[in-house]
């Protein structure tokens, strides 16, 4: 996920100079990396075809041994499709109240309350207890919040975040607080699929951090406009 938001970070701030060959480009930076990790990983396996028909029988994927290495991405994405099929099909709509898509609110409230940490985990039991597949409890942003507020709300989330999020990246040039933010949006879009990086505690901690920096540097290039007027 890391190597993820770092390309993720490089399309964002290219911007307009982003090309098409660019584009191809990340995208064999990531395929290599998933080949890479898997040769180390395979070393390490002493019994891998057991390994293989295990990850044929649970995914029904059926891969050439030279293309092992996307059984992870696939198993991944087959696995939140099926989440939210099973979340659908179970009826649960509407019933967390955020407590799994913004997980990181209720962290920050568990300190103070502790019941709210006990409500935090008998929601993902409940959600957990719909997988078709045990093994692979992840969930698509979009399943974690038509779990936490409905359908409706869920895809009004999303539409939502996309218009902050190109409004804040017409306003870049503002501030760093604001930059990082608008990134912050679009990697939670561009992510959403895989999870609802909008909802997790560091997002909380790293704006503030970002925002100290930010109050930080304005202070430095004052007092050094300040000292600059003083000497001449």
């Amino acid at each position: 996920m890391t190597i993820f938001a770092i390309m993720l970070m490089l399309c964002f701030y290219w911007g307009e100079q982003i090309s098409l060959s660019k584009l191809i480009t990340l995208l064999l930076v990531v395929v290599a990396i998933f080949l890479i990790v898997s040769i180390t990983y395979k070393k390490n396996i002493q019994n891998l075809n057991a390994l293989k028909i295990a990850r044929i029988n649970i995914t029904g994927f059926r891969l050439p041994s030279n293309y092992y290495f996307l059984y992870d991405p696939l198993i991944y994405m087959s696995s939140n499709i099926d989440n939210l099929n099973s979340l659908v099909n179970s009826r649960l709509s509407g019933i967390g109240l955020g407590t799994l898509s913004f997980k990181g609110i209720y962290q920050i409230i568990a300190v103070l309350n502790p019941s709210v940490s006990d409500l935090s985990k008998q929601a993902l039991i409940n959600a957990n207890a719909s997988l078709i597949v045990p093994q692979f409890s992840t969930y698509s942003g979009l399943g974690l919040l038509y779990y936490d507020f409905g359908p409706l709300i869920a895809l009004e989330t999303f539409m939502l975040i996309g218009f902050v999020s190109g409004v804040l990246y017409n306003k870049n040039s503002i501030n760093l607080t604001l930059m990082f933010f608008s990134f912050t949006l679009f990697q939670t879009l561009a992510l959403s699929f895989f999870s609802f990086y909008l909802g997790n505690l560091e997002v909380i901690t790293n704006i503030v951090f970002m925002f100290l920096i930010d109050l930080y540097s304005r202070n430095e290039e004052i007092n050094a406009d300040l000292l600059g007027g003083y000497y001449e």
